[in-house]
């Protein structure tokens, strides 16, 4: 009864957050055609550029079973590891149907929403793990019986367990309940029957609260997961083909200016929280129509350094507070939405103690003509640094 509530509290919501729509095959002849429209309309996918369904209506429903561990990145993790993790996770999704052009573009991914439960395998020190978040599949590969993708989501973490000095001192990886939740993957679907759909997943689930408070080494959990999926009412199969935009790809270079700030607390747990703010420029070349590659130039100024460095050995407070970084930059385009993956090294950094090397990872989402809202989290070797949540400005 109860995951039956559950599932009903799942399927409101999602008609609350947006559309999400319908998947595609790839076919050349009018022979292979004919055969695809058989083949795929037994997974309920429509063949076409687009299908009229009610904008906020869902396709799938599943319910799947995960096993996995936990993964210490730091050695000094590895009393936290003490078994196997498992859960379930229930999610309701739709096929995109082409109404947007970057649907045609991605084959027709599948968007969702998925509740997952998760038992860490560490009931004293970590306790369980329970997230709300939105997913996207991107189609890699498509047969009629089995289809291969990659899933990347986010959403709202809750662990039931927190450091704390008296209580729950050992737990040196996390220091709040309340955590972003990061999911990223491989998966395959293979059809069972007409509606009937077995899936696997593969891949990394990590909750983290970007060093707003300490300790924040966070949780990667390593899982493989196996389920079912069941399509309520498959759309007509109709004529199914690779879609090549008409207008060529913009080859122009895009520069961008991003100012974003965060806060994150200083080493002991329960210190002070300071401001850390970050200024950066960079420019993009079009990858074709999905993706741009880019340079880029940080500067950072960290309040939080002032503290670390006089509480360092060396007593040097004449260092500064600042620093800078030059980055290489990835971003996949959906729309709206961009998806961002950055590697940086500093060129100036007098405090020294995070290494050379900061990597960066979230999205940004337009939210007006050239204006895009940012948010991304800022790390150091899987370590959070903090999260930069600001604006984006596309300056061509």
């Amino acid at each position: 009864m109860k995951l039956r509530s559950l599932v009903y509290l799942l399927f409101t919501t999602l008609i609350f957050t947006g559309s999400f729509h319908n998947c595609i095959a790839q076919t050349d002849s009018l022979k292979s055609k004919r055969h695809t429209q058989d083949s795929l309309s037994r997974w309920g996918l429509p063949l076409h550029r687009s299908i009229p369904l009610p904008p906020n209506s869902f396709t799938h429903i599943g319910i799947y079973g995960h096993h996995g561990f936990l993964v210490a990145h730091r050695s000094f993790m590895n009393h936290l590891v003490k078994g196997h993790s498992y859960g379930y996770e229930i999610f309701a999704a739709k096929q995109t149907t082409g109404d947007a052009e970057w649907q045609k573009l991605y084959r027709y991914p599948l968007m969702g929403l998925s509740l997952i439960h998760l038992y860490l395998g560490n009931p004293e020190q970590l306790g369980n793990g329970t997230g709300l978040y939105a997913w996207i599949s991107l189609p890699l590969a498509r047969t009629p019986h089995f289809m291969t993708g990659l899933r990347l989501g986010t959403g709202v973490g809750y662990l039931t367990k927190k450091f704390d000095r008296v209580d729950n001192f050992k737990n040196s990886a996390i220091g709040s309940n309340v955590n972003e939740m990061i999911v990223f993957g491989g998966e395959v679907r293979f059809r069972i029957s007409n509606r009937l759909l077995f899936d696997t997943y593969i891949g990394l689930t990590h909750f983290s609260n970007g060093a707003y408070s300490t300790p924040n080494l966070g949780l990667n959990i390593a899982t493989i997961h196996g389920g079912l999926s069941y399509i309520f009412t498959p759309p007509e199969p109709v004529l199914n083909k690779r879609y090549h935009p008409d207008v060529k790809a913009s080859k122009k270079m895009e520069y961008q200016a991003v100012i974003a700030a965060g806060r994150r607390e200083t080493i002991p747990p329960g210190g002070d929280r300071y401001w850390a703010f970050k200024v950066s420029g960079g420019m993009l070349k079009p990858l074709g129509y999905k993706s741009r590659i880019g340079v880029g130039a940080d500067y950072f100024y960290d309040r939080s350094l002032h503290a670390r460095i006089i509480s360092d050995t060396t007593n040097d407070v004449t260092r500064t507070a600042a620093r800078i970084g030059l980055y290489v930059s990835h971003e996949l385009v959906l729309g709206k939405l961009r998806i961002v993956f950055d590697t940086g090294f500093y060129i100036l950094d007098e405090f020294k103690k995070d290494g050379p090397v900061y990597s960066r990872v979230g999205w940004k989402y337009t939210i007006y003509k050239n204006l895009m809202f940012n948010s991304t989290l800022k790390t150091h070797f899987f370590k959070a640094d903090f999260f930069e949540f600001g604006l984006a400005m596309k300056l061509r």
